[in-house]
């Protein structure tokens, strides 16, 4: 299972495995994430854990790729299982739909951030993925993105995940993360069980857990413009307008 961390800054080339970035430069953006590494390992989920810095640049996504194609090679039936948080899950999507040829078995994003200001908007999933699930938050204007799941082959889900925000979301979904991952790991349909699950109201003050926007907040108070909705949704909202229209209204 490989880890993606969020965006914290570029690690250096060759060394974007988040301990070897941490202890290499001595920045703790770059510290393996206590909340998802430490969370499944401790949980006894039997799995080989990999954690990564995401990167802006294409190091983080090479590294990972080679990782993946390495397993395939000697575990052609292994099963590979991919998380993402904000920067993190937004190089898994990118590495998915820029190598179609190499299949993702379950992929778990936790509020991908794409900059869209700069008409960066990265969130096809395509048919190499085979099960996705994606979690989102509402309540600031960074993340809050669902994906595009371009074909019946992937079996995938946008979940809300009520009142938290950008950065509580990953201590909010962690036991539903770790349920997710074991659920998949017994044959269960993970997707369809997450899709069910009730969702009660997060407070990102349960995790000390401030708005990216507004430090001091650490309530979720702050609203903020949520990124768009999918183009799929969209589309969907657009058709559905247009056939429930009624003559001369």
């Amino acid at each position: 299972m490989l880890i993606l961390q969020g965006y914290g800054g570029d690690p250096p080339d060759g060394k974007t495995q988040a301990a070897n970035a941490y202890s290499s430069t001595g920045n703790e953006v770059f510290a393996p994430d206590g909340v998802l590494n430490g969370g499944i390992t401790s949980s006894g989920t039997k799995l080989q854990i990999v954690v990564y810095a995401s990167s802006q640049s294409d190091n983080t996504k090479t590294d990972v790729l080679t990782t993946i194609k390495n397993f395939r090679s000697v575990n052609p039936d292994g099963k590979v299982i991919v998380i993402g948080h904000s920067g993190g899950g937004d190089n898994l999507i990118e590495l998915a739909k820029d190598n179609r040829d190499v299949k993702f078995d379950l992929l778990i994003t936790l509020d991908t951030q794409d900059p869209k200001i700069y008409g960066i908007d990265d969130n096809n999933v395509y048919k190499n993925v085979k099960n996705a699930i994606n979690y989102y938050q509402t309540s600031e204007a960074i993340g809050g993105e669902t994906l595009d799941f371009k074909d019946k082959e992937t079996n995938g889900a946008n979940i809300l995940s009520p009142g938290s925000n950008h950065r509580s979301i990953d201590n909010d979904q962690l036991n539903n993360v770790i349920s997710d991952i074991n659920n998949f790991l017994k044959g269960k349909d993970a997707v369809k069980i997450a899709k069910e699950r009730t969702q009660p109201t997060y407070n990102p003050a349960d995790s000390g857990s401030p708005d990216v926007f507004a430090p001091g907040d650490t309530k979720g108070g702050t609203k903020g413009t949520v990124n768009p909705k999918s183009t799929r949704d969209d589309n969907n909202k657009s058709k559905s307008s247009k056939t429930d229209k009624k003559p001369g209204g």
